[in-house]
């Protein structure tokens, strides 16, 4: 009986490890993306979000047809109001199923940033940014609020001037701003929304 139970608990957190998830808000939607490395084993994906992090319901199926593609894009068309929490559960063709990690995806379009990032000031902080082509990389950069904005100066020659999304950060509270990235190098790029003064 333990070792059976040690069977799958491992089974458990090997399949864990081989799932990654990520939210971000763009445009009052949520865009969620996640991979799997054992993509040939599921069935299927279901798709669940809370208002809380403790009661999920389910709010999207995902039928796993094409074997070939490992990664994934959908979209929630209608997130709570100020945060979300995600997680998938990967269903096995056998009908066992698993969750992924649970994540939040933070509604951040008041300009005012709160309380806990007012006088933020770090040095190389590693974060995922987004632009609105919705192109990622990843940067260590030195990040200070600024006159109520997250700003940075850089000279990484793989980042332009402009405003970015931040979509993954090793500072938790970081997710989901925007940062005005200056680099002295390099054109700047905006977001959409920013040269059509849409709010």
């Amino acid at each position: 009986m333990n070792r059976l139970l040690l069977v799958i608990i491992c089974f458990i957190f090997i399949n864990k490890t081989d799932a990654q998830i990520s939210a971000s808000y763009n445009n009052n939607r949520v865009e969620l993306n996640w991979t799997h490395s054992d993509i040939k084993n599921i069935a299927f994906f279901v798709l669940e979000k809370s208002k809380n992090g403790k009661y999920f319901k389910p709010f999207l199926k995902v039928e796993c047809s094409n074997k070939s593609y490992s990664s994934f894009m959908e979209v929630d068309n209608s997130p709570y109001k100020h945060h979300t929490y995600y997680r998938i559960r990967y269903i096995n063709k056998n009908g066992n199923y698993y969750y992924s990690e649970t994540i939040t995806a933070r509604n951040n379009s008041s300009k005012k940033l709160p309380s806990n990032l007012m006088n933020y000031d770090k040095l190389n902080v590693l974060v995922i940014l987004k632009d609105n082509n919705g192109n990622e990389t990843f940067a260590k950069l030195n990040i200070k609020e600024k006159n109520n904005v997250l700003v940075s100066e850089t000279l990484n020659n793989k980042i332009k001037s402009g405003k970015f999304l931040i979509i993954g950060a090793e500072d938790d509270v970081l997710l989901g701003y925007k940062i005005h990235i200056k680099n002295p190098e390099q054109v700047e790029t905006r977001y959409l929304s920013d040269t059509l003064n849409i709010e």
